[in-house]
């Protein structure tokens, strides 16, 4: 059996393709890059079976257009001036623009000492994929998720822009996995996640916003009056636009 029979076996990738034709995604992703492919993308939720598996087709669909929320609001164009709308220029950037050539040329050096994921000098750890994976602790750890091998990406976290399977894994592993005390985006969209008493008093429950705190909270969820944030903004058009 091929690979692609294998994976297309699961339940959850079913689910996906159900509501989620590869004429679709090319319809959402005009310009996408290369490497952010429909086939990667099947692959990598594979490899998480309760991604769009915890409910009927409508939860799915809210699960995916959180996690293509996320990610447009990460890698996409977000030129005004295109004649697509923001929320259909996902996946055109790979690398942090700011850390790597032609966008900006900056020393990115994303690196905190740790025995448990040592940095590896001269190497840098700067966004990379739809989630923008960054710092030698994240990629060490998600290392160990995709290969078993701790070294793998901190000695050539390249993979993670060269691969599309690798790269939607590493954004699959980012929504799906809890960042104690915060849950995963994943148990907001598909409201597994319930929230305590000191979450309510915060104003968090499962709705998209918690997901935003989640990302990207210290920069975007900070304003005392309540008000959404510019980039905050984005994301929940991005959002709504997916949904409908």
């Amino acid at each position: 059996m091929i690979l692609e029979e294998v994976y297309s076996s699961q339940a959850n990738v079913q689910m996906v393709q159900s509501v989620l034709s590869e004429e679709r995604w090319d319809y959402f992703f005009p310009q996408a890059n290369a490497l952010y492919d429909y086939q990667s993308f099947l692959m990598a939720a594979a490899k998480y079976p309760a991604f769009c598996n915890e409910g009927d087709a409508d939860l799915c669909k809210r699960e995916l257009a959180t996690f293509f929320a996320m990610t447009t609001h990460e890698v996409g164009q977000e030129n005004p001036s295109s004649s697509l709308p923001m929320w259909r220029q996902g996946f055109y950037y790979i690398t942090e623009k700011a850390c790597t050539a032609p966008y900006g040329g900056s020393t990115c050096d994303y690196k905190s000492e740790s025995t448990v994921w040592p940095p590896v000098s001269n190497v840098q750890y700067f966004g990379r994929g739809p989630f923008q994976l960054s710092w030698n602790y994240n990629y060490g750890a998600f290392s160990t998720v995709l290969d078993g091998d701790i070294t793998t990406l901190l000695e050539a976290p390249d993979k993670v822009a060269t691969n599309g399977y690798t790269a939607f894994v590493s954004a699959m592993w980012f929504y799906m996995s809890p960042s104690v005390p915060k849950p995963s985006m994943h148990e907001i969209a598909t409201k597994l996640y319930v929230p305590n008493a000191s979450d309510k008093a915060a104003g968090l429950g499962a709705v998209f916003g918690s997901a935003t705190m989640v990302i990207n909270g210290g920069l975007e969820c900070t304003t005392e009056s309540g008000d959404e944030n510019s980039n905050s903004e984005k994301r929940i058009e991005y959002y709504q636009e997916f949904l409908s």
